[in-house]
């Protein structure tokens, strides 16, 4: 049974239209930007760019306030905002030396996971923190909640480096 002209148009514009989703395929493949990788022990890994890294978003925007010395400022105790101040330095400065332990094949892809997830927990912390500075009056309560959960960031800080032995 022959064909009619309309079947045919519907079967070339199919014909184009794959052709022209699978040519778009090739181009995002090959124009997307891909992180160099590097081969370890454990396998090939995506390099990560410390600045680009979203893991531990919060930890720098309570960084960011603590270095404002705002609203955070007069709402925690002097000692409480050095202990804080030094704690979310300490877990900035552990994160760029995993980050180099990790893109240099110093430490395996678990040590990393396990430690991401320590930041995700800090993050979470950081989170909590500025939700409660960030509020207009703090009864007693509130304070004693804000101090413990700066208590518990700077403990977890604290431990962060225990397990890595490059």
């Amino acid at each position: 049974m022959p064909m009619n002209v309309n079947q045919k148009q519907v079967i070339i514009a199919s014909i184009f239209a794959v052709t022209l989703v699978i040519v778009a395929y090739i181009v995002k493949e090959i124009v997307s930007p891909r992180p160099p990788t590097v081969k370890c022990e454990d396998g090939l890994r995506p390099q990560i760019d410390a600045l680009d890294y979203a893991t531990w978003a919060y930890v720098v925007k309570l960084e960011a306030k603590l270095g404002d010395k705002g609203k955070l400022a007069t709402t925690l105790e002097p000692t409480v905002l050095q202990e804080l101040t030094s704690s979310v330095q300490q877990a900035n400065q552990f994160r760029n030396f995993l980050i180099k332990s990790y893109n240099g094949c110093a430490i395996t892809k678990a040590q990393y996971d396990q430690h991401a997830r320590t930041f995700q927990a800090l993050d979470s912390l950081s989170s909590q923190i500025d939700a409660l500075a960030g509020q207009n009056h703090l009864d007693s309560g509130g304070r004693t909640k804000l101090n413990r959960l700066i208590q518990d960031y700077g403990t977890m800080v604290r431990t962060l480096g225990a397990e890595v032995k490059p």
